[in-house]
């Protein structure tokens, strides 16, 4: 709704602004809320204000009433109308063009670039959930512990839209989305590896050493700068490939609808898993589950350069 009221280059900046705003939040509230509800009685107390800030947000949403509607020329819409019918003749003769099994394919590879998105996305919702419970098992305290998880939210917050807002097209999205996701995955098998070495130190020794505790704020920021900052581009790129080479318009919401469901049941089913291992086995299979949807998503791209360059040479 907002992002019809700019133009293309802006799609990408509004959405990661709406989309990551949520995790800013989260960012305070990981620091904030033991310092000012140490006890129950001051969570009660947090539990108050949240209600009524939650009122006054309510009402706010009152605002967005003010938001004028799209005015769109007369002469414009007969052009669109007509440019649309072509459009859509064109796409039917197409359509008719290929065969059964090339649309079969075509279908399945958006299904499995869904898959992989909701499957990045699902962990990197299941980090934010568990970060402060996965690192307090391999020997920070809590205060460390939440801090890292307010880097890890923090960082991808402002990160992600400031990468965003330089992204004026789909193509723009898709490059960026690539490199992020890639430099996430690396980051994270170091990740994994400084884990393994922590592992086998006691409490005493993680929590009192500032190199340990200095590397982990830094892994976390590599991690929510990367992987969870991508999250407002692998909705789009998701949008983007579920209607390129069709004839009709899958919706946004739809199609981020899609994806959510995926990652959060993902996301809820994990933390009960997560909940019962050690730390070092959960660091494992994220990092086993992350990795098949990244490699996932770059074997997709394979595949599909691969059938471009045989569609340019005319063998398809």
């Amino acid at each position: 709704m907002l992002a019809q009221q700019w133009g293309e280059g802006e799609r990408a900046g509004i959405t990661a602004a709406a989309s990551l705003a949520n995790y800013a939040g989260g960012a305070v509230a990981v620091v904030f809320v033991p310092v000012l509800a140490g006890d129950g009685e001051g969570l009660l107390r947090m539990f108050e204000y949240q209600t009524w800030a939650a009122g006054v947000l309510f009402v706010g949403m009152g605002t967005w009433f003010w938001i004028p509607p799209l005015e769109v020329d007369e002469g414009v819409s007969v052009r669109v109308a007509v440019k649309v019918r072509n459009e859509h003749l064109r796409l039917e003769g197409t359509i008719q063009a290929y065969s059964n099994e090339r649309t079969e394919q075509v279908s399945m590879r958006k299904w499995r670039r869904l898959g992989c998105s909701g499957l990045i996305v699902g962990l990197t919702l299941l980090l934010q959930g568990m970060n402060q419970f996965i690192l307090s098992s391999f020997g920070y305290t809590s205060t460390q512990a939440g801090i890292a998880n307010c880097i890890y939210q923090a960082t991808s917050a402002i990160v992600g839209v400031l990468v965003s807002l330089k992204i004026k097209d789909a193509s723009g999205v898709r490059t960026t989305l690539r490199r992020m996701i890639f430099w996430g995955g690396l980051g994270y098998v170091l990740f994994a590896v400084f884990a393994s070495t922590i592992n086998e130190k006691t409490d005493e020794d993680v929590s009192g050493s500032l190199f340990d505790v200095v590397l982990v704020y830094f892994f976390m920021a590599v991690l929510g700068s990367t992987l969870m900052g991508a999250l407002p581009l692998i909705l789009l790129s998701c949008i983007n490939i579920v209607n390129e080479d069709s004839s009709y318009s899958v919706s946004e919401n739809v199609v981020s609808g899609l994806v959510y469901i995926e990652a959060m049941s993902l996301a809820a089913g994990m933390t009960y898993v997560t909940t019962e291992e050690e730390g070092m086995v959960n660091v494992l299979v994220v990092g086993v589950l992350l990795g098949v949807g990244i490699l996932g998503m770059f074997w997709e791209d394979r595949n599909e350069r691969k059938e471009k360059e045989k569609e340019a040479k005319g063998v398809i």
